[in-house]
C-alpha cells in the first residue's frame, strides 16, 4: 500500500479508533470512497477499548482487530491495521515504526528530514507519515503528497463527526430522550441504534473527506 501510494502521489487515511462503532465509521467511509484504508489503535483507545474494570490496552487492541478481521471481509476495500504510538513493552514482536512529520512543517524545503534525505543524495521523496490534529489547508496537504508522504492520520476532525450528529439529535429530541417531568421519554428517540446510526454516518463522511483531500478516492486496489 505505501508503495502504491507513493508512486500515485496520493495518501491514505489512517483513522483512529475507540470503539467497534467507530470503526465500522471508518470502514463505511474507506467503502464508499473507493479507497483501501487504515485504521488505527492508540495506547488510549485500546485502553478504552479494553472497558474500565481494569483498562487493559492489550486486551482492547486485540478484541478489536479480531472484531475488524470479521466485520472487514463485508466491505470491499482492503483494511490495515495499525497500532498507534503502540508501547515497545506491549509488543510481541519488533513494529516498524512510521515517520510522523508534523503538519507545520511539511514541505521539503522546511523540513529538516526531507533536506537531509536529499542531502544524501536520494532521488525518491521520503515516504511518510503526516499527522494532523485537525483541518490543515488543502495547499499544504497537497504540498505534502507531491513530497511523499503516504499516510495521514486522522484524528480529532472524526471524533468530532461522531459526537456533533450525537449532539444534534439530543437536541432535536429532547423531550424524547429524556424522563421530562416524570415522563418515560420515547425509546425510539434516546435507543443508542438510532443515534449510533447518525453519529457512524457523520463520521464515514467526515473520512470521505479526508480520503478526497488524500487524493486517495477511487483508488482501491482491484
Amino acid at each position: 500500500m505505501p508503495d502504491r501510494a507513493k508512486a500515485g502521489r496520493f495518501a491514505y487515511p489512517s483513522t483512529n479508533v475507540t470503539s467497534s462503532q467507530t470503526l465500522r465509521a471508518a470502514l463505511r467511509g474507506s467503502a464508499e470512497a473507493e479507497i483501501d484504508g487504515i485504521v488505527q489503535i492508540s495506547p488510549g483507545g485500546a485502553e478504552f477499548l479494553g472497558g474500565q474494570y481494569n483498562k487493559d490496552m492489550v486486551t482492547g487492541a486485540v478484541a478489536l482487530a479480531e472484531f475488524a478481521h470479521i466485520v472487514a471481509e463485508k466491505y470491499p476495500v482492503n483494511v490495515a491495521l495499525h497500532t498507534d504510538h503502540c508501547p515497545k513493552d506491549k509488543l510481541d514482536g519488533y513494529v516498524r515504526p512510521l515517520l510522523a512529520i508534523s503538519c507545520e512543517r511539511v514541505a521539503q524545503g522546511q523540513n529538516p528530514l526531507f533536506q537531509s534525505h536529499m542531502r544524501n543524495g536520494s532521488a525518491e521523496p521520503l515516504a511518510a507519515n503526516l499527522s494532523i490534529c485537525s483541518g490543515p489547508m488543502i495547499a499544504e496537504i497537497n504540498e505534502a503528497l507531491d513530497d511523499g508522504v503516504v499516510k495521514m492520520n486522522v484524528d480529532t476532525d472524526t471524533p468530532y463527526a461522531f459526537t456533533r450528529a450525537v449532539a444534534g439529535h439530543m437536541f432535536r429530541n429532547y423531550d424524547g430522550v429524556l424522563k421530562v417531568d416524570g415522563e418515560v421519554g420515547d425509546k425510539k428517540a434516546y435507543d443508542p441504534r438510532t443515534w449510533g446510526k447518525a453519529a457512524e454516518a457523520g463520521t464515514a463522511a467526515r473520512v470521505g473527506v479526508a480520503c478526497e483531500n488524500l487524493r486517495a478516492a477511487g483508488k482501491k486496489m482491484k
